[in-house]
């Protein structure tokens, strides 16, 4: 049997993932491994010095590491349609839209810095966002999601 209830995911902006944003997540999740070790190496040599040096390069690098993999995650797919809902993908946090809840969709592209500001007004406050490659055909294909 077919499971028709399936939910589909309609990308509208997708993009593949941002090689920088993995080559920090790379480069700070080593520099963690690292710290981990001078600190086990400080311990066994009994440094205190070392010991300093290494519990605080711990907690930053392991920020570093969580702040390049949410980059990472967010870069891929940043606006989609899965079933009756539109998912805006931002650094901070990830939004979820009922596609009934919109009421007004302006969409409009800045000449001089190129950004793309989205602007939709659902029933009882309104939401914006800005998008530097957001293209014509993007626009066209969320209007379209939106109006099904």
């Amino acid at each position: 049997m077919n499971d028709t209830n399936k939910q589909t995911k309609d990308v509208i902006t997708g993009r593949r993932i941002n090689r920088e944003t993995i080559y920090y997540a790379a480069l700070f999740t080593l520099a963690l491994a690292a710290s981990i070790v001078l600190l086990i190496s400080a311990k066994v040599k009994n440094n205190k010095g070392l010991l300093i040096y290494s519990a605080i390069l711990i907690p930053v690098f392991a920020i570093c590491v969580i702040s390049a993999v949410r980059a990472t995650y967010v870069s891929k797919n940043r606006m989609y349609v899965k079933g009756e809902v539109l998912i805006i993908k931002s650094f901070f946090y990830t939004r979820k839209i009922k596609i009934n809840a919109i009421k007004r969709l302006t969409v409009t592209k800045g000449k001089k810095d190129g950004f793309t500001s989205i602007k939709l007004s659902l029933r009882d406050k309104t939401v914006r966002y800005s998008f530097k490659d957001f293209s014509k055909e993007d626009s066209a294909h969320l209007r379209n999601s939106i109006s099904k």
